[in-house]
């Protein structure tokens, strides 16, 4: 059979345990409870990049609608668009916009007519 009586401990001074438990604490990986941290760092760094371009991006395009002629907003639009398919390794030869002319107009702040005018040469 097995032996279930608890075998009593040695006391050790109040010291010997404290030295025990600093010694301890003084092996553990130091770089561990940091490891948490740095990957969030990271990740605020990433984050904060990406707002940093899209708060640019909007930027720039509301000084477009205000100083642009129509053509020059479709232009720069298109150019976003070409842009962003290449950044995502899709091809940039010919773009498929998704948007009527209509939704293309409302979104660059123009006409469906000034739109329409402007997107045809690239038909």
């Amino acid at each position: 059979m097995l032996n279930t009586e608890v075998q009593p401990q040695p006391a050790l001074p109040a010291f010997a345990s404290l030295a025990a438990l600093q010694a301890r604490q003084r092996s553990e990986d130091p770089a561990r409870p940091m490891a948490p941290r740095s990957a969030d760092n990271l990740l605020l760094t990433a984050l904060h990049a990406a707002k940093s371009l899209e708060i640019a991006r909007d930027r720039e395009s509301l000084m477009s609608a205000c100083t642009l002629p129509a053509d020059a907003r479709v232009a720069d639009f298109l150019r976003f668009i070409a842009e962003s398919s290449a950044a995502r390794g899709m091809r940039t030869d010919q773009i498929t916009l998704r948007m009527t002319r209509a939704e293309i107009g409302n979104h660059l702040g123009l006409t469906l007519e000034s739109a329409s005018r402007a997107l045809s040469p690239w038909s």
